[in-house]
């Protein structure tokens, strides 16, 4: 019944799903007993939803994964403050927010993996990290295809160290700074650079 909820009053959710009867769940128990489900309980069935299918695979050889976040509106709750948003620029009404990180697979036409984390604390390149590091290593060689919003290091290191390939749009100004050299006169970028990644943050292990 949860996953086949639609916009509507859980009220009347409950009514069709049980009958219109006085024994129907209430919906105080509804919500009782939705919050017994554990953070990562649907992710996990969508995973084992996905598994049921057979994938379809680009040239009969690649999985084409294609990732992007979004936010959505949620309800209306000024106590949590890592979701709630005073009247601004973009509306002149206060809301609550979160941003919903997702692996859609482009020869399936269906979603693979899901991160939601909350508006005001969202980060795109950890939630890729995560699910990169979540998928199945018997998947078939994977393809991640991102928008200029995950073009990082970290990004870039995760999907190498499991065994994969990327291709992901980069504005000018981020492909200088990974590349380290000016695009100026440049008409073609197609060639090596050795990075060495350090914690450190000293001048001389920056130059």
């Amino acid at each position: 019944m949860f996953l086949t909820m639609e916009g509507d009053l859980v009220k009347e959710k409950l009514y069709r799903y049980f009958g219109w009867i006085i024994a129907a769940l209430s919906k105080a128990a509804f919500h009782k007993q939705r919050f017994k489900l554990k953070q990562d309980a649907l992710r996990k069935f969508l995973f084992l939803f996905n598994k049921k299918f057979k994938k379809n695979l680009y040239k009969d050889k690649y999985q084409l994964i294609a990732c992007d976040g979004s936010a959505v509106d949620i309800f209306r709750n000024p106590d949590d403050n890592d979701t709630f948003y005073e009247p601004n620029n973009k509306s002149p009404r206060e809301y609550n927010q979160i941003h919903i990180n997702a692996f859609y697979s482009i020869q399936d036409r269906r979603f693979q993996d899901i991160v939601i984390q909350s508006g005001r604390k969202h980060n795109e390149y950890s939630a890729f990290c995560e699910m990169v590091d979540a998928a199945d290593a018997t998947d078939p060689a994977t393809i991640y295809i991102c928008d200029r919003g995950y073009a990082s290091f970290n990004d870039f290191a995760h999907v190498i160290e499991n065994d994969q390939s990327f291709l992901i749009r980069c504005t000018d100004k981020k492909t200088e700074s990974l590349l380290g050299f000016s695009l100026d006169g440049i008409r073609e970028i197609d060639c090596h650079v050795d990075r060495i990644l350090s914690g450190s943050r000293s001048k001389k292990n920056r130059l």
